[in-house]
């Protein structure tokens, strides 16, 4: 439906003057009610995550306990980031656990065990809370999050899913996990510093990126599935300039360890899960 969307409201100057006010206005009309036609729809899709959100009505706080990196879900042709959270929530009637699978917002990935978020519970249902990132975003000073409201982000696992206590880890798909176990039987471990990086397309949930790296002095250049919350930690955006020639730059954090696994003929992989285990990881750095 998204590809018959009628925007006639992001014309040009030269547009507004030859398009009547009123075709404008009815323009905007006709994309408002698309917008809510796309919501309703997507209630409908998901009726029981739908209710579930509506029904968490208690504005409380939330620790995280645990969080585990997963593979991205498809939405609206894209793919969308999403996290499973093991959360604290704090209750009138004492404190219960939970796990949500959610979208965290761009700007608040650098999640670590042991952080604090509002959160929003169900006031009969222990189980059933998510994170509130508009709030979550206003207490901490980011002012806004920009968050999708599609209910297919939202989940609550089974505990034989949730994140164990106090880790930060890395899921990933039967192949890649598989492929990863072959690694690291026949090639031999080692530690890396990343020097670079570049975004690139995105493979089965995740997106590749092209990794430059120091293995004990060696340059190697890797193309890798990174996961969401390692991006995070690896890279960063910032601003330059101002006006019509401001421009966005990628800032490498440079040094960044990473452990990663050398084959025999000098190829070199990363080590994902072991990554996330590092110490200076799990604390969030």
């Amino acid at each position: 439906m998204a590809q018959f969307r009628i925007d006639l409201t992001g014309l040009s100057e030269i547009g507004r003057k030859v398009v009547p006010k009123p075709l404008r206005k009815a323009a905007g009309a006709i994309n408002d009610a698309h917008d809510a036609i796309e919501r309703s729809l997507d209630r409908t899709a998901s009726p029981i995550a739908s209710r579930r959100v509506a029904g968490c009505t208690l504005a409380t706080r939330a620790h995280v306990t645990g969080i585990a990196d997963i593979t991205g879900i498809e939405y609206e042709y894209e793919v969308l980031p999403v996290t499973l959270l093991r959360l604290r929530v704090e209750r009138p009637g004492g404190d219960a656990e939970t796990c949500v699978r959610q979208y965290v917002p761009r700007g608040l990935r650098r999640l670590a065990v042991g952080s604090s978020l509002r959160a929003l519970a169900h006031p009969e249902d222990p189980r059933l809370a998510y994170v509130d990132w508009h709030e979550t975003a206003r207490r901490l000073g980011y002012g806004s999050a920009a968050v999708p409201d599609t209910m297919d982000q939202f989940a609550w696992p089974g505990p034989d899913e949730w994140p164990a206590p106090g880790r930060l880890e890395v899921r990933d798909k039967a192949r890649y996990t598989r492929r990863l176990e072959e690694r690291r039987e026949a090639w031999a471990p080692a530690t890396a510093r990343l020097t670079g990086a570049s975004g690139g397309d995105w493979d089965n949930g995740r997106q590749r990126f092209d990794l430059v790296l120091d293995v004990g002095g060696r340059r190697a250049e890797v193309r890798e599935r990174v996961p969401d919350l390692a991006v995070a930690r690896l890279l960063a955006h910032r601003e330059v300039g101002a006006g019509m020639v401001a421009r966005v730059e990628t800032v490498v954090n440079a040094g960044a360890t990473l452990a990663v696994l050398a084959g025999p003929g000098g190829e070199v992989a990363v080590d994902w899960p072991a990554t996330f285990a590092q110490e200076e990881w799990q604390a969030g750095a």
